[in-house]
């Protein structure tokens, strides 16, 4: 991955905690949000169109949050509340967008309600989770301030609307409509740079810097975006331009650090370093507390020879942030010149151990991952066996390789001592223990696999997919037909998108005889996934014990073409 700062290595979030999880069933994650916007003459409808769409899309934000802190927290990683909202921003894509527009009764306007469904990739969040945290940093408090923004225009278009509608005059009238104009450009360029942030967060940055300059030209005093493009700039060599953006951004507003970081990158990237080190003292006097400035700070004083002062800096970033691997390793360069030859091997001894547990095991996860997406499951068995040796104590590996064992190679004692030893590693892992029980599961223990799904649903009550295997377990175990259907319904609340559920909960209704609810929720999930043969199958059967021949034939026939056999 490309970052921002080539020179600073993680500095926000445990690196050694980012490793990836492969989740049974990993699929793209649909939310849907509903919001409406009360627009009146003064106002634009587009504009106004936009703003509940806006506000749709942040409800189904809030609805994609709560997901994505249960999937951080099944890797062992807490995200506090900020980073979770720009994770969202950054994985949350719009495929639908439809709007009920309402004329207001007895008032020049209309009530706009917007519905958005987007999408969340599984492996689009994974790449954000491995994104350096410099990075995300920048992303989170540019998030923070643009949020911050949005509310007060929020507030601020709403004061208008009211002090249009107490106006007296037409004069007064025409100063509120371009004040409010004003605001609508202010939103729309906003509109604008997050687009803008998308492409620049998948790497693209000409596109990215295309967008910035469109939200520039809608609104120039969009601090933000002149700070973006000047980032995308430094990604694309473009120094001259780089720094006239950062300039621009910093008349606007003196506090803006991350743009004297630009600054400094800049002057940094051509080896201005008394430069550059003057532009991390200004970003340091507004930001004392990142970690990314002192280790910055300390490699602009460690170009000119200022020896000692840079291993305080450099201690200064390790104190704020104690697993910044670079920050060890800059620092142990400089003892080592300085002849303290022990406290060199020291700090390179925690910088290599801190690399080898974030990209060796990134790595050999990577690696595993394509080889397993390519049915080559011994490679990738072999490549955690190697992982394994190097990082024993990692629990994402063993539940990995224990994924391959039971799902691809249907080894179940092997997959369950994976299991067995990521619990070991990590008590507190509710992946580990749902993917332990659905090996107990195909083992026909449903007595130990219904005992592991529950612990994993009180580890992780938002886990609907643990909820659809206790579900499995009440109905093929055990026959309790009532117990599945209330697991099943669980699972279709805390997960309205997936298609697992709904194909089970047909079936329990099918074994009570209640045919039509079955037909409805078999539907369903044929709706979400049309070539989901277990779906096709179960319903045949459904068909069949309704006597209905022809359907029950066509569904079977539909389940074999696309792979599935009953």
């Amino acid at each position: 991955m490309r970052k921002f700062i080539r020179q600073t290595l993680t500095a926000l979030f445990v690196a050694a905690n980012l490793f990836i999880v492969s989740p049974v069933n990993a699929e793209v994650q649909t939310y849907e949000g509903t919001d409406e916007y009360i627009m009146n003459e003064a106002e634009n409808l587009a504009v106004a169109k936009e703003r509940a769409k806006e506000k749709a899309l942040r409800n189904a934000r809030e609805k994609a949050g709560v997901y994505i802190h249960s999937f951080s927290r099944t890797i062992d990683l807490e995200l506090v509340e900020d980073e979770i909202i720009s994770i969202v921003s950054g994985v949350l894509r719009v495929i639908e967008v439809h709007f009920d527009t309402t004329p207001l009764p007895e008032a020049n306007g209309f009530t706009i309600r917007a519905t958005v469904k987007a999408n969340i990739d599984t492996a689009d969040l994974e790449k954000w989770l491995y994104k350096d945290a410099e990075e995300l940093s920048k992303i989170v408090e540019q998030d923070k301030e643009l949020k911050r923004q949005e509310e007060v225009q929020e507030q601020k278009i709403e004061q208008l609307k009211q002090e249009y509608v107490r106006a007296e005059t037409p004069e007064q009238k025409e100063v509120i409509v371009k004040q409010i104009a004003d605001e609508d450009n202010a939103f729309l360029s906003n509109l604008k740079l997050r687009e803008g942030n998308k492409f620049r967060d998948e790497g693209n940055f000409n596109r990215a810097a295309e967008l910035f300059t469109d939200a520039i030209d809608i609104n120039p005093k969009n601090v933000i975006a002149w700070n973006n493009r000047g980032w995308a700039c430094v990604e694309l060599k473009k120094y001259k331009e780089a720094m006239s953006d950062f300039d621009k951004a910093i008349e606007l507003d003196p506090n803006i650090w991350y743009s004297y970081l630009g600054r400094g990158q800049v002057y940094f990237n051509q080896k201005k370093q008394p430069e550059a080190f003057a532009e991390y003292n200004k970003a340091l006097r507004i930001n004392p507390n990142n970690a990314v400035l002192w280790n910055n700070r300390g490699a602009a004083r460690s170009w000119f020879n200022n020896w000692k002062d840079a291993v305080r800096d450099y201690t200064k970033a390790i104190e704020l942030d104690p697993n910044y691997a670079l920050a060890y390793q800059n620092r142990g360069n400089v003892y080592q010149l300085l002849g303290e030859t022990k406290k060199a091997r020291e700090d390179f001894e925690r910088a290599n151990k801190l690399r080898r547990s974030n990209k060796k095991d990134d790595k050999a996860i990577n690696e595993a991952d394509t080889l397993r997406k390519n049915g080559d499951y011994q490679g990738a068995i072999a490549l955690y066996n190697l992982a394994i040796e190097t990082s024993p104590n990692n629990a994402v590996l063993w539940n990995n390789r224990g994924n391959i064992y039971g799902d691809n190679l249907k080894d179940y004692d092997k997959a369950i001592a994976d299991f067995n030893k990521a619990l070991e590693l990590n008590p507190n892992y509710a992946y580990a223990y749902h993917n332990r029980g659905l090996n107990y599961s195909r083992m026909k223990n449903y007595e130990q696999a219904l005992a592991d799904y529950t612990k994993a649903v009180e580890l992780e009550p938002s886990f609907g997919n643990a909820y659809n295997s206790r579900g499995l377990a009440y109905l093929d175990g055990f026959q309790n037909y009532t117990r599945a259907i209330e697991e099943f319904n669980k699972s279709i609340q805390l997960d309205p998108n997936s298609k697992y559920p709904y194909a089970n909960l047909g079936r329990a209704l099918t074994a009570l005889k209640d045919y039509k609810p079955a037909l409805v929720n078999f539907d369903k999930a044929i709706q979400l996934d049309p070539n989901y043969g277990y779906a096709y199958w179960h319903r045949g059967k459904c068909f069949e014990a309704m006597g209905d021949a022809a359907k029950a034939q066509a569904d079977f026939a539909k389940a074999k073409e696309l792979g599935f056999n009953g």
